[in-house]
């Protein structure tokens, strides 16, 4: 099983089965379905989309949440229509089902053992955040570059006496971030190796363009989005499959707008509950704790 494409020299035997679990619930354009000429360092977009329809040859099992997740996958990989049905298995995301049974525990010691392990101190709130990379903003000798921090200093002087943040930022980015200045407020979990646990351990996330948002939201807390890039990144570097707006919670320009939405929790839910109720029934509708139970149960019973 993966979660990324198999390397192109890669093919599977045939008696091997392949499961492509994918890595999060498409917002971004992917393969074949992104419509502007990347600004991508590496690749054209027709070797992007020639990579991916190569993968999709490969399948014999393609994981999905949801029927959104489904079509986009489908379709970004130009899965063909006669395949599809055999497919794809749209019972949730495996890897999700570690969030789901968090959230479901009313006890909240899943929870408070993973902020003990981060060494979050006692009493103090957490905010994930976990900026993606993006495609233009590659160095050569380095790698990807990230330029669009959140202002640290503006944040620990209104919110650093309840707040801590944890940051993680997308693997492919390459700077190198020094918190020293920021001891005790900013935790560096770059490499921490399961983010799924940051998840559980925060209170609320912000982030940018990530699947993040749609993982995160399993667990039914606040979700920001931090895009002072926004019509660039949308219009000339990958575009989205719909209108960043159907995404419930903030969309700041400034840490200043993030700020005030940290301080006033209790009137995210007034503002956006009921449009997060139904992001999670959009985008998450089968991670339910579950998950790999029945996708087992549908790879085995036809081996």
């Amino acid at each position: 099983m993966l979660n990324t494409r198999l390397p192109e020299y890669v093919t599977p035997k045939p008696d091997q089965v392949f499961v492509q679990c994918w890595h999060g619930t498409p917002l971004k354009r992917l393969g074949y379905d992104v419509e502007i000429e990347t600004t991508n360092a590496l690749n054209t977009t027709q070797e992007l989309a020639d990579r991916f329809g190569l993968d999709a040859q490969k399948w014999t099992y393609l994981l999905s949440p949801s029927p959104y997740t489904s079509k986009h996958l489908a379709d970004a990989f130009d899965l063909p229509e006669e395949r599809r049905s055999d497919v794809i298995i749209e019972e949730g995301y495996p890897r999700n089902d570690e969030i789901a049974l968090a959230h479901a525990d009313a006890t909240g010691s899943r929870q408070a053992e993973l902020r003990e392990a981060l060494g979050v101190p006692e009493g103090k709130k957490v905010l994930l955040y976990a900026p993606t990379w993006r495609d233009d903003s590659y160095r050569a000798g380095v790698g990807y570059t990230f330029d669009y921090l959140i202002d640290f200093d503006l944040l620990r002087r209104e919110l650093g006496d309840e707040w801590v943040v944890l940051f993680r930022p997308h693997y492919y980015i390459a700077n190198h971030f020094d918190f020293s200045a920021y001891e005790g407020f900013v935790i560096d979990v770059a490499q921490w190796p399961n983010i799924n646990e940051l998840y559980i351990a925060a209170d609320a996330l912000v982030t940018d363009y990530s699947s993040v948002m749609f993982d995160y939201a399993i667990l039914r807390r606040p979700i920001a989005l931090f895009v002072p890039d926004y019509e660039s990144y949308a219009n000339d570097i990958r575009g989205f499959y719909f209108d960043l707006k159907e995404i419930p919670g903030p969309h700041c320009m400034e840490t200043k707008e993030l700020v005030d939405v940290l301080e006033d929790l209790d009137g995210y839910w007034e503002r956006y509950g009921s449009a997060y109720d139904a992001y999670v029934e959009r985008f998450c509708p089968k991670d339910d704790g579950h998950a790999a139970e029945r996708v087992i149960d549908h790879v085995w019973n036809r081996i």
